[in-house]
């Protein structure tokens, strides 16, 4: 597919800025992983297969995990933010909607297995390596680029409310310095994966099964 590389970034951007509509407004949680994965997969396949996303990408599909670094990353970025997190509640605003309460065995099996690294690596491949190269080629300095990229990121979760954007955006800054220092998409992805299990999964299985275990 001939597009360009803006355009496909805006084309892969859509989608997460209108997703939390749906959060307002769906139910069902066994519909809501099922769009949620299937949302995910068409935006990193894409990416992947549009010549100018493949281009944008390639630069960051190295192996970090040959050394520490992208180990000490990864481990850094998870314990930083799943710590931080919970200060989102003490921004004021409230949430205009939110996932639905898992009440599926099987659904939330397949959302911790498949949907979780999905989201993970669609974003990172969207904010950290669309986003970025895109605002890269039109000459950004890379604090800008990084500035930009994480506020954009944040907006996309906009249905949590004021809180929630402003943590991600704080995460994305995280994220896209990450990168920067690695100059790769891996650890990144590693650490968003690791972060969603523990502040969404978890908390899900915890209520599906009964118990209360610590979240941090």
């Amino acid at each position: 597919m001939r597009l360009s590389l803006p355009v496909l970034t805006t084309l892969c951007v859509v989608p997460f800025l209108v997703n939390d509509l749906y959060l307002i407004f769906q139910v069902e949680y066994g519909t809501y992983v099922a769009v949620e994965m299937v949302l995910r997969a068409t935006v990193v396949v894409a990416a992947l297969v549009v010549p100018a996303g493949r281009r944008a990408l390639r630069p960051l599909a190295g192996r970090p995990y040959r050394s520490l670094q992208g180990i000490g990353w990864t481990v850094g970025l998870t314990l930083a933010i799943v710590l931080a997190f919970p200060l989102r509640w003490y921004i004021p605003g409230q949430p205009w909607g939110w996932a639905p309460i898992a009440d599926d065995h099987l659904w939330l099996l397949l959302d911790t297995a498949i949907g979780i690294p999905l989201v993970a690596l669609s974003e990172e491949i969207v904010a950290r390596g669309l986003v970025k190269r895109t605002l890269e080629d039109r000459g950004w300095h890379p604090v800008l680029v990084t500035l930009a990229a994480s506020l954009l990121f944040g907006l996309w979760h906009w249905s949590g409310g004021l809180g929630h954007v402003a943590m991600t955006t704080v995460s994305g800054v995280l994220f896209m310095v990450c990168v920067y220092r690695t100059g790769s998409l891996w650890p990144a992805v590693a650490a968003h994966t690791l972060i969603d299990l523990w502040l969404i999964s978890w908390i899900d299985w915890q209520e599906l099964l009964g118990v209360g275990l610590p979240v941090g």
